[in-house]
């Protein structure tokens, strides 16, 4: 079952860094601003890189879905999550009451209720609008799980550190006539390894 997806409130680009430019530093054992636009940089990069390994938005954003003909659905399944609020449903034009639906908001389950019982959704069109994902470190009341910051952190400081390095050379040793290993291929981008294990309980696998 597939649904349509708009985003009404997106979040800014600031919301939307997964580490604070304060935990980079600390773990580059920066002091001094000098790097701090760079810095910055990468982490927007890194947060870009994060959500697309993981395929899926991690900001929390407030999002309109729509399905059609969900009839004998149990339960919705709401595209983003976590689910944090419902704003409000609508099914078949008509705003439902909060009490005829219920959600499971790390699963980013949505019930119908009646009588205080779960039963199947019953309609031709239904509009869910919610506010789903985390609020990221530098925001107040930040919810992002500890393992997704630390991912990030990871590969800034990793990138920061190559930056100016041969990303098709693996390792440089001089001794008598010297030698080098050459990776097959490259990308600068990637995440680091570290940062890939760190996120795997994150990433939406294939059906």
């Amino acid at each position: 079952m597939t649904s349509t997806l708009t985003v009404t409130s997106a979040a800014s680009l600031a919301n939307r860094r997964l580490c604070t430019l304060a935990a980079v530093k600390a773990e580059l054992n920066i002091a001094v601003t000098t790097y701090d636009t760079a810095l910055t940089a990468l982490i927007d990069s890194a947060s870009g890189a994060i959500a697309e390994h993981c395929k899926r938005t991690l900001a929390q954003e407030t999002v309109r879905e729509t399905w059609r003909d969900v009839s004998g659905v149990e339960p919705l399944i709401l595209t983003r999550w976590p689910v944090s609020s419902i704003v409000g449903v609508t099914v078949d034009g008509v705003a439902a009451d909060v009490d005829t639906y219920e959600a499971e908001g790390e699963k980013g389950f949505l019930w119908r209720l009646v009588d205080d019982a779960r039963r199947c959704w019953t309609a031709t069109k239904l509009v869910v609008e919610y506010t789903a994902g985390w609020r990221v470190p530098d925001q107040a009341d930040a919810t992002l799980p500890e393992g997704i910051s630390r991912a990030a952190v990871v590969a800034v400081a990793a990138w920061h550190k190559g930056k100016g390095r041969d990303p098709m050379l693996r390792s440089n040793a001089a001794d008598g006539i010297g030698s080098s290993s050459w990776i097959a291929t490259a990308d600068m981008g990637a995440l680091p390894p570290q940062s890939q294990s760190l996120l795997s309980k994150y990433v939406v696998r294939s059906a």
